[in-house]
């Protein structure tokens, strides 16, 4: 099956999903949980400077979409479901599916990435090569191409679909001609600096973290709870606004799941969804984002292994290719922040309209198999010899680094926009 082929398979689903919703049902409000597939996520198209020519791949992604990741989750889901099942004996409006609901998923099977997960790391890896393919040209070794995953399920087998798409057709294996490749897993704190620090473990804990969305909730989610409760067929103050989230990550997980039919997404309109998508975004931000400073300056071990690769390659002092890592949104969102990107100011009192135009939004920062690649270019002449450039993209989309005066960074210019962060050591601050 071609390229096209799948993706059009992939976007078809997509749409079906869609379609068997309210007509202004938005996917891509579901906050960290939002697919990575859609109509936005078209084949790169990617050209550069006619000096310049890609010698490196260095990436990032998170782990695609998956099943709930908590115990509690499931217990959550089960009580819920009872507690629909055993009102259905006295509500006449309900409708039949919430009379007898099966939760999405399968507590047997926790944080496991689910088929439309494969398929999302799949797809964004036969992308990847069709944007680069004079990286990825030579013959394959782990010594050029080295893939890094941490120890959980969801990573190592985002890592395994997305090496999968890049190399299919490039080996001898089978009728797909797929290329047997190394990979390498770890916890370290390079790919988990998260849980190498005592102080921000520590500190995920406090109640006051999660505060601001507290309060947001707290003034916003009365007329949720009544929508959905009629939606229901229940009295305006049947459920609770915690299980009102519940049923709203039940609907992130009918799509992570693929199930074709969307019960609990059902229950949401454009209007609801964008009160809880900013209210799990309020939780993220706060915690791993801007206003949380330790939530995001242990990301300095990533961010400094990311350049030191890049000045190892263009030192001459390896053959490396292309380094790609598979981690978590506790990995992307610390290093996006640190980095600069998508730098905005949420607060639990923005409005509507400002909530609608932030710049901050889980959905696009860490959705899943959300990636950040800087790609290295040899743009050096004769006149202008030693000219390296890197160009970011930020989940295929360019993105240019902040305070650079380029979209292909010079090297220098971008060593130096990060002098003070690449500083900054775990042993200090944790």
């Amino acid at each position: 099956m071609t390229e096209l082929k799948r993706m059009m398979r992939a976007l078809l689903c997509l749409s079906l999903f869609v379609l068997s919703l309210a007509a202004d049902f938005r996917y891509d409000l579901l906050s960290t949980k939002t697919p990575y597939l859609g109509p936005v996520n078209v084949p790169l198209a990617v050209s550069h400077p006619d000096q310049c020519r890609p010698i490196h791949f260095n990436y990032l992604s998170r782990h695609g979409s998956r099943e709930a990741t908590g115990v509690n989750a499931y217990s959550d889901f089960a009580k819920l479901a009872a507690r629909l099942k055993e009102a259905a004996k006295n509500m006449t409006g309900m409708p039949q599916w919430a009379r007898d609901w099966k939760p999405p998923g399968d507590a047997g099977e926790l944080g496991e990435l689910s088929r439309y997960g494969q398929e999302e790391l799949y797809n964004t890896g036969k992308r990847w090569m069709a944007a680069y393919p004079a990286v990825f040209k030579e013959t394959y070794s782990s010594n050029k191409y080295p893939v890094v995953s941490t120890t959980k399920q969801r990573c190592s087998e985002s890592a395994v679909s997305f090496a999968m798409g890049l190399w299919e057709g490039k080996g001898h294996l089978g009728k797909s001609n797929m290329q047997p490749f190394s990979l390498t897993t770890r916890d370290d704190e390079i790919l988990r600096f998260f849980d190498a620090c005592p102080r921000y473990k520590k500190m995920t804990k406090d109640p006051k973290v999660k505060e601001p969305a507290k309060l947001f909730i707290a003034a916003n989610g009365g007329p949720i709870v009544k929508q959905v409760s009629a939606k229901l067929g229940l009295p305006p103050t049947f459920l609770s606004i915690d299980e009102v989230e519940s049923l709203s990550s039940a609907c992130a997980y009918e799509i992570a799941l693929g199930r074709d039919i969307l019960h609990a997404c059902s229950l949401f309109d454009q209007d609801s969804m964008t009160i809880l998508d900013f209210w799990a975004d309020l939780t993220q931000y706060y915690l791993k984002s801007y206003p949380n400073k330790l939530g995001w300056m242990i990301a300095a071990p990533l961010l400094n292994n990311m350049l030191q690769t890049i000045e190892t390659v263009v030192a001459g002092a390896t053959v490396q290719k292309a380094y790609m890592r598979f981690a978590h949104a506790e990995t992307v969102i610390p290093l996006a922040t640190l980095m600069g990107l998508h730098r905005d100011n949420l607060t639990a009192e923005d409005s509507l309209d400002k909530i609608k135009s932030r710049t901050w939004r889980g959905s696009s920062v860490a959705r899943f198999a959300a990636n950040i690649a800087m790609v290295t270019f040899n743009c050096s002449t004769p006149t202008s010899p030693q000219d390296f450039r890197v160009k970011l993209h930020y989940n295929e989309q360019d993105m240019k680094f902040p305070g650079c005066s380029s979209m292909y960074c010079p090297l220098k210019e971008l060593q130096g926009l990060y002098n003070v962060q690449r500083q900054i050591k775990l042993s200090d601050i944790c």
